[in-house]
């Protein structure tokens, strides 16, 4: 017996409901991260990371694009800073997107560009 197209795509369709509802009873929804140490279980091996947030920003300009090749260049200096003072420590350095703010100076337009950048430090 034939089933109409319409009702064989209904039956498909629930078993692939049923298929990805048993995946997501195997697979957890969101990834959990443990800094742990697999020698010791005491405190004196435990990870302790810092984390912080700085303000970066470019040089303002006239140009739009050479302001933010002026941001970029402020966040790729913040980065190096950031690794050469850490040596071998810093877990994540980023820094975030990239937003334009418009400065009036008499009769010119200029452009900065801002962004909000995150790091974490490992400390021990």
């Amino acid at each position: 017996m034939k089933l109409p197209f319409s009702l064989a795509l209904f039956f498909l369709g629930l078993s692939s409901v049923e298929v990805a509802e048993a995946e997501d009873a195997i697979r957890p929804r969101s990834p959990t991260v443990i800094l742990d140490s697999r020698r010791d279980r005491d405190s004196s091996t435990a990870v302790e990371v810092v984390s912080g947030q700085k303000t970066l920003s470019g040089e303002p300009h006239v140009n739009d694009r050479r302001a933010y090749r002026n941001w970029d260049q402020a966040c790729r200096s913040w980065k190096r800073e950031l690794r050469q003072l850490n040596r071998g420590r810093v877990i994540i350095h980023d820094c975030g997107p990239a937003r334009v703010k418009t400065e009036k100076r008499g009769d010119q337009s200029l452009y900065r560009y801002e962004s909000q950048a995150e790091y974490k430090i490992r400390v021990n």
